[in-house]
């Protein structure tokens, strides 16, 4: 398939270690010959609708590189994370589990919204690019996981992926994978007529 419409970029979640993780391997895919920034769409949840949204991978990466002294790391506090484990657990009907987790969100407390709005705006493109077309619905897909050592840099529990400290190792874990895969990838990026 070839033409408009006919590359996704599609990025998963993670966290910040995600996004780390993410930068790496598209970074590392890009000094390969394959530049995922060409996309026709680029789809992303969480961490990795902010990858998705960075027009210059190879910069954000460098950034993840950099020591960054001010940002704080995120504590997620037990009380509250029990609460909302016992709400899942407990809650049968899908719209009182939206009422009772909305309660426990809008009670949680966070960052002002000013603050969170800038460091969000940061990580933003000036303007936006909606795609032209959609995408064929036989389109071919090429999946890349975290490997092993990516895993290990990011970690597993939820308060290893919010902490800014493993910002870098998994950017680096990201960008060694991308090695890996490139050629992978490349098959599917840039098909052979």
């Amino acid at each position: 398939m070839s033409g408009v419409g006919s590359r996704a970029l599609v990025l998963g979640s993670g966290g910040i270690t995600g996004i780390a993780w993410e930068l790496g391997v598209l970074a590392g895919l890009a000094e390969r010959g394959v530049d995922l920034g060409t996309a026709d769409l680029v789809v992303g949840t969480s961490a990795g609708a902010v990858v998705g949204a960075s027009a210059e991978y190879t910069a954000r990466y460098r950034l993840e590189l950099a020591e960054r002294v001010a940002e704080p790391r995120t504590r997620m506090r037990p009380y509250p994370l029990a609460r909302f484990l016992l709400v899942m657990v407990t809650t049968s009907d899908p719209r009182a589990f939206r009422r009772k987790a909305g309660r426990l969100a809008l009670a949680a407390r966070v960052e002002g919204e000013a603050e969170r709005r800038r460091t969000v705006a940061s990580w933003l493109p000036d303007g936006e690019r909606w795609p032209p077309a959609a995408l064929s619905a036989t389109s071919r897909v090429v999946l890349v996981r975290p490997d092993p050592d990516a895993r290990a840099a990011m970690g597993r529990s939820i308060t290893d992926k919010l902490d800014p400290s493993r910002r870098k190792a998994a950017a680096l874990a990201g960008f060694a994978q991308a090695a890996a895969e490139a050629e992978r990838v490349s098959e599917v990026w840039h098909p052979r007529a």
